[in-house]
């Protein structure tokens, strides 16, 4: 019997008024999913669609979108995790809201892309400190569960603190496009396998339309669950749907064991 059930929800950016995300959070409610995980620039648009549209615009769009997420949760019981653009006075930051019955507690990425093409560390004010603080990690069921977002997958010292502080269970937001979908499986099966723990990640679908006669940049989706043995178990490839998947402590111990990684 499985120790708790978690899900993962695949979709690009939600308009406003869009019932989608209440709608899977009831079925996840209903199933007795007890995380509900949603990939990053789902409740905001991409970050460069974000540099066309005023400040004031995009933070009074972004607040009163968290002000009604945060009213939804009281009436589902699923913790919802979720990627958000946060906004304080001048300052942007990146951000994922844990939601739960009307509570809300934020972690700000610590790592952030800097390529020419892609420089979400000149858009956002996070800290990104030498030394990295601990992601968010708690406990359900006896088992430990932490959160980063996708990009932290690539430090080695995230992961480091999670065979420390004994994670059993990860979950990764992100937001994946280009020739790279072989690459992030291929890595997040090897941090599973090395790390005797869950994985499960949620992506995002959709696409992004740099300029008129550029190319389009379609983010292919692919949230999959991963097993601690570091294998693939599900995948919604590049449709839109939920994922759902049992997180079994046996398993864990198994793999331990059986490798004492940790």
């Amino acid at each position: 019997m499985a120790d708790f059930n978690i899900a993962a929800l695949q979709l690009s950016t939600l308009a406003w008024g869009d019932s989608k995300l209440g709608h899977y959070w009831k079925i996840c409610d209903d199933m007795n999913i007890e995380l509900l995980l949603l990939g990053e620039y789902v409740l905001n648009l991409f970050f460069k669609e974000f540099e066309s549209i005023p400040n004031d615009m995009n933070e009074k769009q972004s607040l009163a979108r968290l002000e009604n997420i945060i009213e939804m949760s009281r009436q589902y019981r699923p913790k919802l995790l979720a990627p958000i653009i946060r906004f304080s006075g001048r300052r942007v930051y990146k951000s994922l809201a844990i939601i739960h019955q009307g509570e809300v507690e934020y972690y700000d990425a610590q790592r952030l892309l800097a390529f020419e093409h892609w420089n979400e560390k000149a858009f956002f004010s996070n800290s990104t400190p030498k030394n990295l603080k601990n992601p968010p990690i708690f406990t359900l069921h006896g088992l430990k569960v932490g959160v980063i977002f996708g990009f932290e997958v690539y430090f080695d010292e995230i992961w480091i603190k999670f065979k420390k502080l004994g994670v059993d269970v990860v979950l990764v937001s992100s937001v994946c496009t280009f020739e790279s979908m072989g690459r992030w499986r291929e890595i997040l099966k090897t941090r599973a396998f090395l790390g005797s723990c869950y994985i499960l990640r949620a992506n995002r679908v959709g696409e992004y339309i740099p300029s008129e006669n550029d190319w389009i940049w379609r983010f292919y989706g692919d949230s999959l669950f991963i097993s601690p043995s570091g294998d693939i178990e599900s995948s919604l490839e590049d449709k839109e749907g939920l994922l759902t998947a049992s997180i079994y402590s046996e398993k864990i111990t198994e793999e331990k064991k059986n490798w004492q990684f940790r």
